[in-house]
């Protein structure tokens, strides 16, 4: 009866991203805003009248939209390239929808490599958006792979990786 009453919903592709990352809470959040193009960046907030002007505030070239601001912005491309190559992953920097999609297809799994990947992918949306003031990408990228992982990811407390 229960299940009649719910109703069906399509699967969200991305909920093994979230559901299965022991990550810090605020990059899953962020991660989630993203996914459900919730994340108010400035297309966004154009179309509500909030903004007058779309362009990016950090390169003053493009406008600023989520597959810019994480993807496409050649500081935010560098870094992700970075994490993907610390990661043992050779391949270019996609858009955000490929990204999206291929994180779904090749890191749903629950060996270590994919939590990790899973893990990188919303820390690296996280700085990107709050931690990335003017830095270079290397001090960015070394926070990433530094960030500390939660507790019941490693069984251990105050752990770095």
């Amino acid at each position: 009866m229960y299940v009649a009453m719910r109703g069906t919903f399509p699967k969200i592709q991305w909920s093994r991203i979230i559901c299965n990352n022991p990550g810090l809470l605020k990059w899953i959040f962020i991660f989630r805003l993203a996914a459900l193009r919730r994340l108010h960046t400035k297309d966004r907030l154009m179309k509500w009248g909030v903004l007058g002007e779309q362009q990016c505030a950090l390169c003053e070239r493009a406008y600023e939209t989520t597959n810019h601001l994480f993807f496409c912005y050649d500081y935010a491309k560098n870094i992700w390239s970075k994490i993907l190559q610390w990661q043992g992953i050779h391949r270019q920097v996609l858009s955000w929808q490929k990204e999206l999609s291929w994180a779904c297809t090749y890191a749903n799994g629950k060996g270590s490599r994919d939590t990790i990947y899973r893990m990188s992918l919303t820390a690296t949306m996280y700085q990107r958006i709050f931690q990335s003031k003017r830095s270079l990408p290397q001090v960015i990228t070394r926070k990433i792979v530094q960030e500390r992982i939660p507790d019941s990811f490693t069984g251990q407390k105050n752990r770095r990786a």
